[in-house]
């Protein structure tokens, strides 16, 4: 690990798992680009620079006086503390020691707090690392987050939380008591975010205890064709375990093997016939899968079963498709009406139903200090007919189902997290 990848971020996982204490997404972008400028190997922290134009281009802000919005983020963060998981000790820690500022100079200059050395300096096992590229282009500190515990347990495929124990790491346990706002607001706009921008997505599995979700299963998977091999200045190989890597490494491949068949052969090449070489294994056909993929990829493989194996794959993939786009398609409209719904709800919400509503926020304390004041509901609260009608709807799922039963003709089943499948098509009777 060293600076030969600029890119390259690697922390400790209990970094990774940490709880960061409403950390701002544009602090989170600057603590990010520092930790991918570290010298890993380096005994101690040094002074580090941040220049006002990577600021500008990596960190978010669209300020235009960049030296006041940077004084402004890196001012808070030197107050921040965020919280280390050590069981049974919870470590409390500063993130920086020192920022320095010149008006007459272009950088900011700064100096993690020396707390940090064994979560990202020297690390020899237990860590995680990735492309930086991958985390600045996202949307929220939730998806950056979520970004980097999936990214952990990415060779694994799966990783699987305790509901509370996921919102006690996110920092939102009093922000989202209820699941379906959980849901709606953090776990599928971060799989939204991750799939268009991350080397890996993810579905999710809700685990219930009786009629409550109890725990979140992840299934992860790596993003086709966004592997990055780079040759260093002193000639080694730095590699991202991403598809292809992870893809041959799942058939026995050794990492020599893996590395000099992507310097040797075309990736799209690779793919297919390490994709075709999981099929064959699947079905039995093949024992040694590390043995049969090398000797198809030095013959160039380009035989009948193959392409006959390749043409239904793409079919199934475009079936998949056509009715991925039908359940979007579905759930805009459903939505739409649901938010109309809702609002009616409101509008005409019994005082049985509106006291039942006022429990519900007196017990919830981000809710409390938004819809209340001076101990009392505030209707006029820019927020109130949106968290009212939330709180008046039915449970989504049951209700997708049968509005599109009743109006589509279609039967759905929810698969994983919030994906959605048709199974079937009502019969027309006339």
């Amino acid at each position: 690990m060293s600076k030969s990848n600029p890119n390259l971020v690697v922390k400790s996982n209990k970094l990774i798992n940490a709880r960061l204490n409403n950390l701002t997404l544009s602090q989170f972008r600057f603590f990010e680009v520092l930790v991918a400028q570290l010298d890993k190997d380096q005994p101690d922290f040094v002074k580090q620079r941040v220049y006002l134009r990577d600021f500008v281009e990596n960190i978010g802000t669209k300020n235009k006086n960049e030296y006041q919005r940077a004084r402004e983020i890196t001012k808070s963060l030197m107050k921040h503390v965020i919280e280390i998981f050590e069981d049974p000790k919870i470590r409390q820690v500063n993130l920086f020691h020192e920022i320095v500022y010149d008006k007459d100079l272009p950088y900011i200059e700064a100096v993690f707090h020396p707390r940090l050395v064994p979560y990202l300096l020297q690390l020899k096992e237990k860590f995680t690392s990735y492309d930086i590229r991958n985390v600045l282009p996202l949307s929220s500190v939730y998806a950056m987050q979520m970004y980097q515990l999936l990214k952990q347990y990415a060779n694994l495929g799966t990783r699987t939380f305790k509901l509370e124990e996921l919102k006690k790491v996110m920092g939102v346990e009093d922000l989202y008591e209820r699941y379906y706002d959980f849901k709606r607001r953090i776990l599928l706009p971060s799989q939204k975010d991750l799939d268009k921008h991350c080397d890996i997505t993810f579905t999710f599995k809700e685990i219930r205890k009786g009629r409550k979700i109890d725990s979140i299963k992840f299934k992860i998977y790596p993003r086709e064709n966004r592997l990055s091999i780079d040759t260093g200045s002193d000639g080694q190989i730095m590699t991202e375990p991403t598809t292809v890597f992870n893809l041959l490494r799942t058939l026995g491949l050794k990492e020599n093997q893996i590395i000099s068949t992507l310097k040797e052969y075309d990736e799209q090449k690779v793919l297919e016939i390490a994709k075709y070489t999981h099929h064959k294994l699947n079905i039995g056909e093949i024992k040694n899968p590390a043995a049969y993929f090398l000797k198809l990829i030095k013959e160039d493989a380009e035989v009948t079963v193959m392409s006959n194996f390749k043409k239904k794959e793409k079919q199934q993939e475009a079936d998949t498709e056509e009715g991925r786009r039908k359940i979007e398609a579905f759930k805009e409209e459903f939505e739409t009406k649901r938010t109309d719904v809702g609002k009616k709800l409101a509008e005409n919400a019994s005082v049985n139903e509106l006291k039942k509503f006022e429990a519900y926020v007196s017990g919830n304390p981000y809710l409390r200090k938004k819809l209340m004041l001076e101990g009392k509901i505030n209707p006029k609260s820019d927020e109130y007919t949106f968290w009212l009608s939330n709180f008046l709807l039915p449970e989504f799922e049951p209700a997708f189902v049968a509005w599109v039963a009743e109006q589509k003709g279609y039967q759905v089943r929810r698969e994983q997290g919030d994906e959605y499948k048709i199974v079937g098509q009502q019969k027309k009777l006339f």
